[in-house]
């Protein structure tokens, strides 16, 4: 019998026992309708799993990435690719930008045993920020080069696509090209000190920034007079040269100073005795026809020749240890002070002003003269 203490709750018990059955019940019903693991990829032929389809999706995945990254610095690309400025600077600021820049620092990331510290200043790690920017000797030449940057201040240390972005805000094309032109000259500085135990100067670094701006596309066809005469804006001048020689006499020299509407602003001309080939001639004008525009006192200038071997002596910068060569470096160095300038070629019909005047100098061993008007004996009615 059972006593108080042991009574049950008969109505509990009962429940508890019909909760039993009933899930004794469904796991029974579970077993016998169960559908057993197995697994499944829904990529693959009849759902399974295959290397094929396990590419495609990560193939599909990693063009999804890139796609969305390109779209991102679409600004970025298009900026780079349309700068005014050589090819090998357009490629160089895009290695710059996807950080394919061999600067010490990404080779001893891959494993290439080098010292570390940078060659130029020798205190700290050679990043690509460091060379291009934060690095002592870079830091002083944009300081006096004509863009005036200053040192960037501890917080606004930036990478370079940030730094990049910094100067595209600057609606200045001119500015563009010459910050362009410039990152390269200081790598390009950077390059010589490493590889050829040479220092270039912060002013030899400029005029070879300088220089990769001026120079144009080179296009297929050189002899198209379309494709390498630069048209004047409406703020420039342009430099028409020419020179004749006599080999027994000498050689004479015109230079004409006009604007964008043609009209004459100067010109400059005279006798030089001396033996002279046809192509140091013309090299020879050009060069005075920098005396003319430092008396006129213009910063924008596009230097125009008919000498078309000259012409691309000019634009392909190449080492040329003759009288030639000596002239033509003459001529980089002289034009430095200039804001902005261009090399142009001409047919000879179309620098009959600059012709006459070299002819009536060699004809007269007139001496050199500069003058705001065109002598009487020039027909001031030509035009380019």
């Amino acid at each position: 019998m059972l006593d108080d203490s042991d009574s049950w709750d008969f109505c509990k018990l009962e429940e508890v026992l019909n909760a039993n059955d009933r899930w004794k019940i469904t796991a029974q019903m579970r077993a016998n309708h169960a559908v057993q693991d197995k697994p499944f990829w829904p990529l693959g032929k009849f759902n399974k799993y295959s290397v094929r389809s396990g590419y495609k999706l990560a193939v599909d995945l990693k063009n999804r990435y890139e796609a969305s990254s390109s779209i991102s610095n679409d600004g970025l690309w298009n900026w780079i690719w349309n700068l005014e400025v050589i090819p090998k600077v357009k490629m160089f600021m895009w290695r710059c930008a996807a950080n394919a820049l061999p600067v010490v620092t990404a080779l001893r990331s891959r494993s290439i045993v080098i010292d570390p510290v940078c060659g130029k200043c020798g205190e700290k790690d050679e990043t690509m920020e460091h060379v291009l920017r934060d690095c002592k000797w870079a830091e002083f030449f944009w300081a006096v080069s004509p863009l005036r940057l200053q040192p960037l201040s501890i917080g606004e240390a930036c990478s370079i696509v940030d730094w990049f972005g910094k100067i595209r805000s600057c609606p200045d094309k001119d500015v563009h090209a010459l910050f362009a032109t410039s990152a390269w000259a200081i790598w390009f500085a950077r390059n010589l000190s490493r590889f050829q135990n040479k220092e270039m100067s912060h002013m030899e670094c400029l005029a070879t920034a300088q220089r990769a701006i001026w120079s144009p596309l080179i296009c297929a066809n050189p002899t198209s007079q379309k494709s390498l005469r630069k048209e004047c804006r409406n703020d420039q001048v342009k430099l028409c040269s020419g020179a004749t020689l006599n080999a027994d006499r000498g050689l004479g020299l015109g230079m004409v100073l006009k604007d964008a509407q043609g009209s004459v602003l100067g010109c400059r001309f005279g006798f030089q005795p001396g033996v002279f080939t046809a192509v140091e001639g013309e090299a020879m004008a050009m060069l005075e026809g920098i005396v003319l525009c430092r008396e006129m006192e213009v910063q924008d200038i596009i230097f125009e020749t008919d000498c078309q071997e000259l012409y691309w002596l000019l634009v392909k910068r190449e080492t040329d240890l003759s009288y030639l060569g000596v002239t033509v470096e003459k001529i980089y160095r002289e034009v430095v002070s200039f804001r902005h300038i261009a090399f142009s070629w001409t047919a000879r019909e179309g620098n009959s002003i600059a012709d006459g005047l070299a002819r009536f100098a060699l004809q007269n061993f007139s001496p050199l003269s500069s003058s705001r008007v065109l002598p009487s004996f020039v027909n001031s009615g030509v035009h380019d």
